[in-house]
């Protein structure tokens, strides 16, 4: 199977930051990944993705859409650039797709975002270390599923904007009957990640932190903000099932589910152990804008789907995979 990949490497314009640069992973994609293609293109330029989709005509089989401006502060700070990244780039590949190989699959990294400040109205209880759901809330046990609302919240111009294109994807399944799929990922956490300032828990930081005894710094909710990190492996390893099962407009939440549930303050005690060195830790007051104080991903539907499917990385082996990346 050829695969192109199409990245004219913004990311590192709107995080302001070299290390997001995509420029050695795709350096490392073309040594080592086989029949891979590079494409140097922004997918928001219609002319360009035209021509590209057209070179495959029909044999497109899917587009992963994992591109588009993912920082707080700058989709906050430009949300007409925000909007033209996520919405009207999501709309030129659905299009181009529709045009080219209407029966390929679209699936879509959406996120958590889009349910805005719903998830800072949950209930929640402070059990020293960490805050959590109080006991009997139907979130409780396996955490957030896809009934929670998008509507009637403020969302940051961040989750705004994907929660437009969200949307888009899901009604060009049902208005055209194309095999979209909205994924909402929560924590996505991998060895070859870039880390901003300002990330609400920070893995890749703190492996970090734990190698040059830096202090490490988190932003607000005193430390005990809770997330389900999910290994960008298992991710993939999700997209892969839904490739090969691929219908109209599916919505789903994906995440590390209940079992990776963890607060900063937890994570820097398991990197401290793994790692056998000290750590501190710094809470800033001010939460991000559009953070979530508590969030687990109730990844229910998409395992009753895909029963084969299941995270291969518990928390200690996520973790010891950022150590060894930054050995």
């Amino acid at each position: 199977m050829d695969v192109v990949g199409v990245d004219n490497d913004l990311r590192k314009d709107i995080h302001a930051a070299s290390q997001w640069s995509g420029e050695q992973t795709r350096r490392d994609l073309l040594e080592h990944a086989v029949d891979y293609r590079h494409v140097d293109a922004d997918f928001r330029d219609a002319a360009a993705m035209d021509r590209l989709f057209a070179e495959f005509g029909r044999n497109v089989q899917a587009v992963i859409h994992c591109g588009g401006a993912h920082n707080r502060a700058f989709c906050q700070a430009n949300p007409a650039e925000a909007y033209a990244i996520n919405v009207m780039g999501t709309n030129v590949l659905l299009e181009t797709l529709r045009k080219h190989s209407k029966q390929g699959a679209f699936l879509y990294l959406s996120s958590m975002q889009v349910y805005g400040e719903h998830a800072n109205g949950l209930p929640l209880m402070d059990l020293g270390r960490r805050w959590e759901l109080l006991d009997g809330h139907p979130y409780a046990d396996d955490g957030v599923d896809e009934s929670m609302s998008i509507d009637a919240t403020p969302h940051s111009m961040l989750g705004a904007s994907q929660a437009a294109a969200d949307l888009m994807v899901q009604e060009y399944g049902h208005s055209f009957g194309m095999n979209t799929a909205s994924i909402r990922v929560g924590s996505i956490v991998g060895p070859c990640q870039g880390e901003h300032p300002r990330d609400d828990l920070g893995l890749n930081r703190l492996a970090e932190c734990a190698g040059s005894g830096e202090p490490f710094v988190i932003h607000g909710y005193q430390g005990k903000q809770v997330r389900d990190p999910l290994h960008v492996a298992d991710l993939a390893n999700a997209l892969w099932f839904k490739f090969q099962a691929p219908k109209p407009a599916s919505v789903y939440n994906l995440g590390g589910g209940r079992s990776m549930a963890c607060s900063a303050r937890d994570a820097v005690e398991r990197m401290q152990r793994l790692s056998g060195k000290e750590i501190e830790l710094n809470v800033e007051e001010g939460a991000p804008a559009g953070g979530q104080a508590w969030w687990v991903t109730n990844t229910a539907k998409f395992r009753q789907e895909f029963p084969m499917w299941r995270p291969r990385y518990d928390l200690d082996a996520l973790f010891q995979s950022l150590l060894d990346a930054k050995q």
